[in-house]
């Protein structure tokens, strides 16, 4: 995909986050189930983060560079920051294995939306300076055009309902292997891919590339098979003035294909519980040895 379509897909989801923010906050406001099966995993991996930043802090140097304390989750596309919450009070209600107490975590939000960032700030005041957001153009991250967020020192990192907002295969794969890069050996990344072709609205709110304004600018030549645009909510794709949204349908062909190669173990792939996380296919990799 060429990079004038890439940048034009992006302006899409930018125009639509900076106009629509609110509306879509609304609509956010409580967690995913398939989140559960995340932190079922999580748990053990902050705990080996942790044992980890112990060693390095006794003299002994670790292979993975100098670890975050206390563990660090990067989210990436953060949104409203209900992932840190959610993360909060299910730490909150488990405990830790280790040390018989919740695990001691800090969480790194970034987003390209600063409205929504603002939401995250408010949303998680109570959590203190266990959880912080920065705004950052995933964009120019995933092509190198920013340095890496704690190369190898961080827990896990996670990306839910980004991936399908990630324009062309090439960019998507560099957000795993950006995010592997992220953590430590045994460290987790967890993502999930919306199966929005499977989802129920999908027909009624698919749009058209050619006559949704949204699109003007648009290399339609230069698309990928399964880009959509979508329009928000109850809104029907045939309406030209509903907001919409560029985003891609992975389909698990094209997943295997963005893992295969990269430096990580596949230790669980499920879809979500039910409701609309049942559309969700979650991945979760484990950094290999360096």
């Amino acid at each position: 995909m060429k990079t004038s379509t890439i940048a034009a897909l992006a302006a899409i989801n930018r125009r639509f986050y900076r106009d629509h923010a609110v509306a879509f906050d609304r609509t956010r406001d409580r967690g995913w189930g398939g989140w559960e099966t995340v932190i079922d995993h999580l748990v053990p991996a902050l705990d080996r983060a942790a044992a980890v930043a112990e060693v390095a802090a006794a003299g002994t140097v670790s292979p993975a560079g100098t670890v975050a304390t206390p563990p660090r989750i990067l989210d990436l596309g953060c949104g409203n920051g209900r992932f840190a919450v959610f993360l909060e009070e299910s730490l909150r209600e488990r405990g830790s294995s280790r040390s018989g107490s919740k695990p001691t975590f800090g969480v790194l939000g970034v987003d390209e939306s600063e409205e929504l960032l603002g939401v995250a700030r408010e949303r998680c005041a109570h959590l203190g300076n266990r959880c912080g957001f920065q705004r950052l153009d995933l964009l120019s991250w995933l092509g190198g055009e920013t340095k890496p967020w704690f190369p190898g020192t961080l827990a896990a990192a996670v990306a839910f309902g980004l991936t399908h907002h990630i324009p062309s295969f090439a960019l998507r794969r560099q957000l795993l292997a950006r995010s592997l890069d992220s953590v430590v050996d045994r460290g987790l990344v967890a993502c999930s891919f919306w199966q929005l072709v499977d989802d129920p609205g999908f027909e009624r709110r698919r749009a058209s590339w050619i006559e949704h304004p949204a699109a003007f600018g648009v290399d339609l030549d230069d698309l990928e098979v399964d880009d959509h645009l979508l329009t928000f909510g109850n809104a029907a794709g045939v309406a030209g003035d509903a907001p919409a949204r560029y985003c891609h349908h992975s389909a698990e062909a094209e997943i295997e294909r963005l893992i295969a190669g990269l430096p990580a173990v596949e230790v669980a792939r499920y879809f979500g519980p039910g409701g609309a996380d049942r559309c969700n296919l979650y991945l979760i990799l484990e950094r290999s040895p360096r």
